[in-house]
Formats: C-alpha cells, structure tokens, sequence
C-alpha cells in the first residue's frame, strides 16, 4: 500500500471512478465534492448515487466537502469541468504547497479567454508542478478497474516516473508525453466530433457517414494543432485519435449521446436537463471555431455542429452544405 497523500477534486462520475480507481492500492485517496449527498454517499455505502449509481467503490475511498482536509496532500488532482477550473483553483490556492504535484483531468478550452487548462494553471498557481492525464477512459470501467491505458503528460521528464509511482494501479496503464499542448487539444477537440458522429447516429445516416465524419473530423484536430505546436504523434496517439476513437463510437460517451439526441430532433436543453453531467463539448464547440477563425484554419464539421447547437442552421441544411463544398486532396 501507498503512503502518498492523494486528493481528487471533483465528485463527478470521472473523478469518483479515478479515486476508486487509485484507492485500491492507497488508503490516503479523498475526494473532495461540494456536494453533500456525493460526499455522504461515498463515505456511507461506497456509491456515488448521483454521479456513478451502479457501480459499487472501493471500500478505502473517502470523500469530504472540507478543502482544508486536503491541505498538504502530495498529489492534487483536478476532475472539474473546464469552466470552473479557475473559480476552483481561486478556492483551493492558499492550502496548495508548492510540492504538491497537480495533475489535471478535464479536457475542454475556456470560453471566455480560449485557453487551455495548462494556461489557466500556469496563470493561477505559477510555481506548483504540473502534469495531465487524458486519454481514452470512461469513467464506468475505470471504477470496475477493467484495463486502460492513459496519457500522462509533463514538461518536466524527471516528473514523469516519479508520478507514475506517486498515483500507482493495475490497471491503468500509463504513457509518457511532454507534449502538453498536443495533449490537451486532442481531448478537448474530440469532444466536438464526438458530437457529430452523434448526431449521424441518432438521423439513422449509416456507419459509412460516421466513419468520415471521425476521420474528417480527426484531420480538422490536426488542422488546428499543428500551428499551436502540438505533435503529429501526439494527435494520432491515446489522448488523441485514441480518445476520439472510444467517445465517437459509444453512447457511454456524453458527447456522442448529446448529438445522437440532436439527430433524432431532441434539442440540447431538453437532453442535458434530464442528465446530472456536463458534456464538455457543448462549452467547446463554440471556442474551438474562435480558435480556428484566429488560427485561419478550416473547420467545416466544427462549424457545422457549432451552427446546429446554436440552432442557426438545420441537420439536413447543413449536410448538403458539407457535400457541396468544392472537392480537394485528401492531405489538404
């Protein structure tokens, strides 16, 4: 068993799985969640009942609504939607040492200053180490400890083995990167083609149209990456084509639900007031189109979603648009 000091913030379905996940070979995992019935529910019958209902947790996992209980941990994680890292951090600044390593999990740009979760670090709590882990995981296997492999990312080499050691499972594989940027943009971006492959789900328009739409979509991630300085490799890897493979193709996957409900006519507002999680692609889509208007870079599927969620335009309207648009090499 582990002796580090391990705190998750954030009880959603992801970061209640990851803590689970983690306790299995470490006693000291807390997760800390605003919400009381989350925090009750964990600690009194190992269930998250509001974001994880059927899956029983590890008995070791702890949960509490206190920040100052995870003053000093060794390790804080970040399982928070994107949008609410900043106003997160604003509470959690002053009990953060400068040892403790961050890890982030969420994946998503922030509306108001198109930045990516590193930034928003970077600019809140400057000298605290920092890493990411993202890749192809739903959170429902990750707490039944099913095998996964994930991407764990950091500027610093060094940093890499001795977190891989500090965060210890069996079943999480974990793959190094220091491709920060490439990262960060292959989860966020796949969120937003998730959606569209949705979407051609739930209008019965055939697998053949989903497949393009994945791989059309991946070649639009790569599009806005490479000017941002994100790697090839990075792109085609698990935080990438890999995350885009798994949340393009499964209705286990909030992106890929919300779209198939948009394809058979369900509006958005209506979808998401019935569900207790957030699909961060909706909060994307439209920064991803303000970053690749800034970039000069063509987006057609992202845009094309962006106009659906925003009701400007409909399903059948814009797919004739997509199909008429002027034929080009595939590599272009």
């Amino acid at each position: 068993m582990s002796n580090i000091k391990i705190g998750i913030i954030g009880g959603g379905a992801w970061g209640t799985a990851l803590g689970s996940n983690l306790s299995i070979k470490n006693k000291n995992v807390l997760l800390w969640s605003r919400n009381k019935k989350v925090v009750n529910s964990i600690n009194e019958s190992n269930l998250n009942k509001i974001y994880l209902p059927s899956i029983k947790l590890n008995k070791n996992l702890r949960s509490t609504n206190s920040k100052e209980k995870l003053r000093d941990c060794d390790v804080l994680i970040f399982a928070v939607p994107t949008q609410y890292i900043r106003s997160t951090l604003n509470l959690f600044k002053n009990i953060i040492s400068k040892k403790t390593i961050i890890i982030n999990c969420s994946k998503g740009i922030e509306r108001k200053t198109l930045s990516f979760p590193s930034s928003i670090f970077k600019e809140e709590i400057p000298n605290s180490p920092f890493a990411i882990l993202s890749g192809p995981t739903f959170a429902s296997e990750l707490a039944q400890d099913l095998p996964s492999a994930i991407t764990l990312a950091c500027e610093a080499n060094l940093l890499h083995n001795e977190l891989a050691k500090k965060i210890p499972s069996d079943s999480l594989r974990f793959y190094f990167s220091d491709d920060i940027i490439g990262v960060e943009l292959g989860g966020s971006i796949k969120n937003v083609i998730a959606i569209a492959a949705g979407i051609i789900h739930g209008a019965n328009l055939g697998e053949n149209a989903r497949a393009a739409i994945i791989s059309r979509g991946l070649a639009e991630i790569t599009r806005l990456g490479i000017p941002l300085g994100a790697r090839t490799e990075t792109l085609m890897g698990l935080s990438g084509l890999g995350d885009l493979i798994l949340t393009a193709n499964s209705v286990k996957s909030r992106n890929f639900s919300l779209g198939s409900a948009i394809g058979q006519g369900i509006k958005p507002n209506e979808f998401l007031s019935e569900k207790n999680s957030i699909a961060e692609g909706l909060f994307t889509t439209g920064a991803a189109v303000s970053l690749g208007n800034k970039l000069k870079v063509d987006i057609p599927i992202i845009k094309a979603v962006n106009s659906i969620l925003k009701g400007e335009k409909n399903l059948n309207d814009t797919l004739k648009e997509f199909f008429l648009r002027p034929l080009k090499f595939e590599s272009e």
